[in-house]
Parts: C-alpha cells; sequence; structure tokens
C-alpha cells in the first residue's frame, strides 16, 4: 500500500525476490526517482507495524538508477541491485544513485 500511494498510476510495482521490490518510473529522470525512493524509504520508516502485541520498526534501502538503453534490461537491474546492496552496506535505511 505504500508503494502503490507513492506512486503514479503509469509506474509500476513488483516483487522482485523475497524482500526485493522493482519500481519503475516510466519518464522520470534520475533526480525525479531519487525524490520518489527518498519519499518511500520515509513513509516505510515512519509506519507502525503491529505484529501481535509488538510495534515493529520496519525500514527500506533503496538503489536508484537510470535506464540505459545501451544495456539489456538484465543489466540495467543488475546495476540498480549494486546500488541497493551498498544502500543495505551502509547502514541500511537509505538510498544510493549511480
Amino acid at each position: 500500500n505504500i508503494f502503490r500511494s507513492g506512486t503514479r498510476v503509469q509506474e509500476y510495482i513488483c516483487r522482485w525476490g523475497g524482500e526485493e521490490f522493482l519500481v519503475v518510473l516510466p519518464e522520470t529522470r534520475l533526480e525525479g526517482a531519487m525524490i520518489v525512493a527518498e519519499r518511500l524509504r520515509e513513509r516505510i520508516a515512519s509506519e507502525k507495524i503491529v505484529f501481535g502485541k509488538e510495534e515493529l520498526l520496519v525500514t527500506a534501502s533503496f538503489g536508484v538508477g537510470e535506464f540505459d538503453p545501451e544495456k539489456t534490461i538484465g543489466e540495467n537491474i543488475d546495476i540498480v541491485d549494486r546500488f541497493m546492496y551498498e544502500a543495505k552496506k551502509s547502514g541500511k535505511n537509505c538510498v544510493r544513485k549511480g
């Protein structure tokens, strides 16, 4: 719901792995994508998630890139995936771009 409410109708959200999501922002430049990712990161971190009697803190790390038509879709995704892992390694709950 956070992803849906934080993106526009023409944007795509899909699960990419067990706990990874891919958000495609057509016609959005890198800086605009950074704004979207940061807004989503903040909303996820501020969401109160109650599980039983416990309140859980959930954070997200984002990798952001701009589509390079010289590369395959898989190569583009691999590049963004590396940025996401950089975000995780640098303390989590942040956004890294390339």
